[in-house]
């Protein structure tokens, strides 16, 4: 998996159309909307073992299980590992476009997102959020 040459342009316009995104479980969630944005930098997604797979939050807690034997952050490890994509040293290590991960919050699992910079963007219930680097918990070069 590597970057097209013209990447950056194809990040913004999928952060433009976040905006827009309307939240649904199992379609357009934070884990689905990174790894599309993944998708559309590099022509690969990494999370098509678990498209179409649930329709709510408990579904996905538990195609996450059956995925990865645990939650988020494993299901993001092994897709990781299986795309050759290494976990940074820390979340501020993250360049624009990669995938960083962010503690949800409370009542809500941890959700994926990508880098613009200094801050990561998530797709939410409540839309796309921003969330300083240094408020991540991780994340990983693409």
């Amino acid at each position: 998996m590597q970057r097209r040459p013209d990447w950056p342009a194809r990040l913004a316009e999928h952060v433009a159309e976040g905006t827009r995104a309307q939240f649904r479980w199992g379609e357009v969630d934070c884990c689905l909307w990174a790894c599309s944005g993944v998708e559309t930098m590099t022509g690969v997604d990494p999370a098509a073992p678990l498209r179409k797979r649930y329709r709510d939050k408990e579904g996905a807690i538990e195609a996450l299980r059956l995925f990865a034997g645990g939650g988020l952050l494993q299901a993001a490890e092994k897709l990781a590992r299986e795309h050759g994509k290494a976990r940074l040293a820390g979340p501020l290590y993250a360049q624009r476009g990669d995938l960083v991960m962010a503690r949800g919050p409370e009542g809500w699992p941890d959700g994926l997102g990508l880098c613009v910079g200094s801050a990561a963007v998530f797709l939410t219930p409540r839309g796309l959020r921003r969330a300083a680097l240094e408020h991540t918990l991780t994340a990983w070069r693409i």
